[in-house]
């Protein structure tokens, strides 16, 4: 081992951080829709609002002059735990989550090249690695917009060493001792621990198990009671907190888990096309740039091409783009196995991930969603081992074969990683200087510049005796603490909308912030129209404000028994 060498790739990566963290650190902090959720119920429990910071309070459909308690079950708590501490000692919600995601940043950066440099790999490509890593924008996004996936990129990598230096720790068994059979349940435990974290890393947990598994049962040099008995406890340990979970999921949800509450066959062909596709987009988030690419809402090259066939359309665009990679991928990881070292780790994690992954998408009603950055860690658990094999055959292949691992290396590496270094600076241009709220929570789709004068302007007519709020985005309540109503309707459909039916048994006045595009696509009038003792609505535009305030008064009030 190249002690200078490492301690000089180490230093390299958290200084590509720390600048990082540096050219972002006066942009404001926001944050996507499904952590919004998770942020409110923090703020909820803090103010006494909430029995706990994993439940959300909102008037009831029923009776919105009461409120009501939900279980989020959709998502596990680990965002919540990760601000709280901060939270609780006085630091404001945008701050905290951006003090979060630094320190999940470093983690993970410091993880990942720990993991790289196990492996025989070019000094240039580690040093290169080294710098890009935080760069790539599945990592450097966080700083923008959070959400709960930096959490997996932190905490895979130091699954991946712990399980590699456990299964050596069961091969050096000469002093096999109880401390072992301690460490092995307390590595069971802990992986199974992030499942409150992110229920996606899990994956990578049970990757690890199942590459402990073949050396406590298959490997020549492991058969032995205490390996088996070591193997056994941390299944056990890790099962209990995963099950624990899911039957408190279970109690105030009554769903334990997102794939459990859709269960059903779903043998579409897009599921086979993704898990093909998706390995190739996730490595260095080629996904993210094509989407911006072609995908885009406003300036999307797709757009710009009507006749476009549906088979190539939305998503599915990306999963035909990232197919050819794909397939090039996994033929490499095949080839030439290497058992000395961590390749095999590597590769059953990222296999196992893989199957997991297209189970879930077979066996949900829904499907679950096809995003790439549910591979992620996985892929990027199979870099250096692509790159070895890659590095490899361009030494010992003719041209043909030099041009497809030129072109496959600079199309689904190279520039995805320039497109990571080039979104940040462009987004730290285009970010305006923007004043916050109390929460310091950057929303841009709720203020155009100036956050805290649009929100007093709206509070000047609300009355918290009387009144209540109807949030067309969870990010948006972040903003408020007064009594409200949240849905994310941009993103829910108009069926999901209509579902929505509230009765008050007091008279209370709403002002509900809606999209100006929702007037065009019928979920404005929905959305009042969900409001069934409503009166007439007055419209009003608020200066500097992306929605327009419709404000009304529930009358007609149920007769009381």
């Amino acid at each position: 081992m190249n002690t200078k060498r490492n301690t000089f790739i180490i230093i390299l990566v958290l200084i590509s951080t720390i600048l990082l963290i540096l050219i972002t650190a006066k942009t404001p902090q926001g944050t996507y829709g499904d952590a919004a959720w998770q942020m409110k119920a923090v703020q909820q429990y803090l103010a006494g609002q909430s029995p706990s910071i994993n439940h959300v309070v909102m008037p009831d459909v029923k009776d919105l002059s009461q409120d009501s308690a939900g279980w989020i079950y959709w998502w596990p708590p680990g965002p919540q735990f990760l601000v709280y501490p901060l939270m609780a000692s006085g630091v404001a919600l945008g701050d905290a989550v951006r003090i979060t995601v630094i320190l999940l940043i470093f983690s993970g950066s410091l993880g990942w090249i720990l993991w790289f440099l196990s492996f025989r790999l070019p000094n240039w490509v580690v040093i290169t690695l080294a710098i890009a890593l935080p760069w790539m924008h599945s990592v450097s996004t966080h700083l923008f917009l959070y959400s709960a996936d930096i959490i997996t990129y932190a905490l895979a990598p130091w699954v991946l060493l712990a399980a590699y230096h456990l299964g050596e720790a069961w091969v050096r068994r000469q002093n096999f001792s109880k401390k072992i059979l301690a460490v092995s349940a307390l590595f069971g435990f802990s992986m199974g621990l992030l499942y409150l974290f992110k229920y996606s890393t899990i994956l990578v947990s049970l990757g690890a198990l199942v590459y402990l598994g073949c050396k406590a049962f298959h490997g020549k040099k492991l058969k032995s009671d205490l390996v088996m008995i070591s193997f056994i406890l941390a299944v056990v340990f890790f099962i209990i907190p995963v099950i624990s979970y899911s039957l408190l999921n279970n109690k105030f949800g009554n769903i334990m888990n997102p794939v459990m509450a859709r269960l059903d066959i779903n043998s579409r062909w897009e599921n086979f096309l993704f898990v093909l596709a998706n390995p190739s987009l996730a490595i260095a988030d080629a996904n993210s740039m094509c989407s911006y690419i072609f995908l885009h809402p406003e300036h999307g090259l797709a757009l710009n091409f009507p006749l476009l066939p549906e088979v190539l359309q939305g998503s599915l665009l990306l999963g035909f783009i990232g197919l050819p990679g794909g397939i090039f991928l996994l033929w490499l990881l095949l080839r030439q196995a290497d058992s000395k070292n961590r390749e095999p780790l590597a590769l059953t994690v990222f296999f196992t991930v893989l199957t997991a992954m297209l189970a879930t998408w077979l066996f949900s009603s829904e499907g679950a969603a096809y995003d790439a950055r549910f591979l992620a860690s996985a892929s990027i658990a199979v870099l250096p081992v692509a790159i070895q094999k890659g590095y490899r055959s361009w030494h010992n292949g003719r041209v043909a074969m030099r041009w497809v691992l030129a072109v496959m290396a600079i199309s689904y590496v190279v520039i995805p990683l320039m497109y990571g270094v080039i979104s940040v600076i462009g987004k730290v241009m285009m970010t305006p200087n923007y004043r916050l709220g109390p929460s310091h929570i950057y929303d841009p789709g709720f203020a155009r510049v100036d956050l805290l004068g649009v929100r007093d302007r709206l509070l000047q007519d609300f009355s918290s005796d009387t009144d209540i709020w109807y949030f067309s985005s969870p990010v948006t309540a972040l903003s408020f603490s007064q009594r409200a109503i949240f849905r994310d309707a941009d993103f829910d459909s108009l069926d999901e909308l209509k579902q929505d039916k509230f009765i008050s048994s007091s008279p209370l006045h709403v002002h509900a912030l809606l999209l100006p595009r929702f007037e065009s696509n019928g979920k404005g009038q929905t959305i009042r129209d969900s409001f069934v003792q409503a009166g007439k609505w007055e419209k009003t535009q608020i200066d500097g404000c992306n929605y327009i305030l419709w404000t009304t008064t529930l009358n007609n009030l149920p007769n009381r028994q």
